[in-house]
């Protein structure tokens, strides 16, 4: 065998399916943002029209540049070539998982579908104060959410926490 990447490219297929069969099955609408659209403005919108106390209001798909392997072809002293796989980075699709739960309100997960799927969550708004067993573990870093979008006296705010495969979970203001 020789060192390559291609059968991550297999992985990176299946994952996209099923991000795309997921949405398909459970009619959870499809957004393919364009280059310099506002992926909170497009949340702002599904969220006015979102009618449930908690759920998913869809589901997005970008284009963005990230860190991760490939295989490139190397020479040896005498010329002959060799696969080496290298840390670089590249443009791939990330999924947006945009949702809203009933103790929080609005936050999404983000997955890079290429795999190891680095993923992120970012909540979009403080936690109430009655949900004291989630009070306290996520700090509250930037508003996003005006404050006519707030959910039920919901807070705003805004915190990204997210981590490869093998590592912790850091934040805007440290690990989580």
């Amino acid at each position: 065998p020789i060192a390559s990447t291609a059968p991550l490219g297999k992985i990176t297929d299946a994952f996209s399916d099923a991000m795309r069969r997921f949405a398909r099955d459970q009619q959870v609408p499809w957004v393919d943002f364009v280059k310099g659209q506002r992926k909170d403005e497009v949340m702002h919108e599904h969220l006015a029209r979102f009618t449930d106390e908690e759920g998913v209001l869809f589901i997005g798909r970008a284009q963005e540049k990230t860190a991760l392997c490939r295989t490139e072809r190397r020479r040896d002293a005498n010329g002959d070539s060799y696969p080496w796989i290298v840390k670089t980075t590249g443009v791939v699709n990330h999924f947006y998982v945009y949702a809203v739960n009933a103790d929080f309100g609005p936050f999404f997960l983000k997955f890079c579908s290429y795999f190891p799927y680095n993923a992120r969550l970012c909540v979009l708004t403080e936690l109430r104060a009655e949900s004291s067993q989630f009070r306290g573990q996520v700090p509250v870093c930037g508003g996003t959410v005006p404050a006519r979008d707030r959910i039920r006296g919901v807070a705003t705010g805004s915190c990204c926490v997210g981590g490869g495969a093998a590592g912790g979970v850091e934040g805007d203001r440290g690990a989580v």
